[in-house]
């Protein structure tokens, strides 16, 4: 029987603006906002949409970033039209001067005998701030105690070893979550983006095996297993040699998706951040607990992006030219019409298909969406105990969590074997160590 959701709960997953459910909901969490590259130090000051809210990111001279309202607190002009020098951030229009502790430190305007009184008690609106990982995360509250930081495996890896890159697109960021979280789609939207990575990487490789697999056994059985941050899913595919092969995935509530990787590649995390109602930015997190990561095939992987690492959506057109289908390159054979691209675009692509949000109460959702409504559930009750006075979703007994250990896996098991036994990060460590190496893993100390 299909399933479909009312339109009081599309509401509700959707709308993320300052007081509604959602909203409340995702500012529990810290939040990642920016590659950390795109601050320099006495740099220009970078304007950042949160949650259908406007911000500023700047960093000083001696190096510390700060996160405040866009809007000066004097006159409400825009802070990202501002002067970032001497470790402080001017506005253009009076010259106000904030550091990024959110202290004034300077207030032209005023009498030099009361100035200092001033702007003492002038409220500037920021937020805590942490890097991590080549990224500037934000916990987007005042006065309230951040969560644990989900300080995950990459974190701890030096630049060599995590590549990341972001993409802003025009959809609901429900969209963008569910594009990932959708395992049934491969062996289908991908399957000749994913012959052609094959062919440029090889047969041999995992990444090959696997697509193969998707092609073969288009209609997994899904699993799962809550867990204090999440739940860990397994898609499962039964094979005709009566084994079957199971991609382990990890996610971690609200928005944070860990792909199944493989050792002979890399791991890579998915993160749907809304910037509000109808656009979203989407990180990837490429890395390797152990190895640098393969420069020249993420080059290859990413080649059809934009080469700048803050805009992977690339020149993909948009709905007013059903972003360049290649329809001649569809009837030889080609089966999304995206000849090229690769396999994230034609994700990015379909979910900007379907408009800014789209209607789900219009949907058919059977078995091979139960990873997708399982994640809307828990995401509406999560913004309900909330508003109720309970703990968000995740963060119930996240702190006894080691997000650093939390890693996600794909294998082949045999049919008396249960997927559940499965631990994804010694999974890791013996498929490293079976090619002779110790699976020591790098710390940036």
């Amino acid at each position: 029987m299909a399933y479909t959701f009312t339109q009081e709960e599309n509401d509700t997953l959707t709308r993320v603006g300052p007081g509604t459910l959602m909203g409340g909901l995702l500012r529990e969490y810290w939040t990642p906002v920016l590659r950390s590259e795109r601050l320099e130090p006495d740099g220009a000051p970078v304007r950042v949409r949160l949650y259908g809210k406007n911000y500023v990111a700047f960093r000083t001279t001696d190096g510390r970033v700060g996160f405040f309202d866009e809007a000066c607190p004097h006159r409400g002009a825009s802070l990202a039209l501002g002067q970032n020098a001497g470790n402080g951030l001017r506005c253009i229009y009076h010259g106000w001067r904030f550091g990024a502790d959110a202290k004034v430190i300077y207030v032209p305007t005023e009498p030099r005998e009361c100035a200092a009184a001033f702007a003492a008690g002038v409220k500037v609106h920021h937020y805590p701030v942490r890097e991590a990982g080549g990224i500037v995360w934000v916990f987007p509250q005042e006065g309230k105690t951040p969560p644990k930081f989900p300080d995950l495996e990459f974190t701890h890896l030096p630049p060599g070893h995590v590549d990341v890159r972001v993409g802003v697109f025009n959809c609901n960021w429900l969209q963008a979550l569910e594009s990932v979280l959708d395992s049934a789609h491969l062996g289908q939207l991908h399957k000749s983006s994913a012959d052609d990575l094959r062919r440029r990487s090889g047969d041999g490789t995992t990444f090959s095996r696997t697509f193969k697999i998707f092609a073969q056994a288009p209609a997994p059985r899904f699993e799962i297993v809550e867990t204090p941050y999440g739940f860990t899913e397994g898609a499962i595919r039964d094979l005709s040699d009566g084994t079957r092969h199971v991609n382990l995935r990890q996610f971690i509530a609200p928005f944070t998706s860990l792909l199944p990787g493989s050792p002979d590649r890399y791991s890579m995390i998915c993160i749907a951040v809304p910037h509000d109602d109808e656009w979203t930015s989407q990180f990837f997190i490429s890395y390797h607990p152990y190895l640098p990561l393969p420069q020249d095939e993420l080059a290859a992987f990413w080649t059809y992006a934009d080469k700048d690492p803050n805009n992977i959506r690339g020149d993909l057109g948009s709905v007013k030219n059903l972003w360049n289908q290649d329809r001649a390159a569809m009837k030889a054979g080609h089966v999304s019409g995206f000849p090229g691209r690769q396999t994230f675009q034609e994700d990015f692509i379909v979910q900007e298909s379907m408009g800014p949000i789209v209607d789900r109460t219009q949907e058919n959702l059977g078995s091979s969406d139960t990873v997708i409504i399982h994640t809307r559930r828990a995401l509406i009750r999560g913004a309900h105990a909330l508003r109720a006075g309970r703990p968000p979703w995740g963060l119930e007994q996240v702190d006894g969590v080691d997000f650093s250990k939390i890693r996600a896996t794909n294998k082949v098991i045999g049919a008396g074997l249960d997927w559940r036994d499965i631990d994804p990060y010694q999974d890791w460590v013996q498929a490293f160590e079976a090619r002779g190496a110790p699976a020591a893993a790098v710390n940036a100390g």
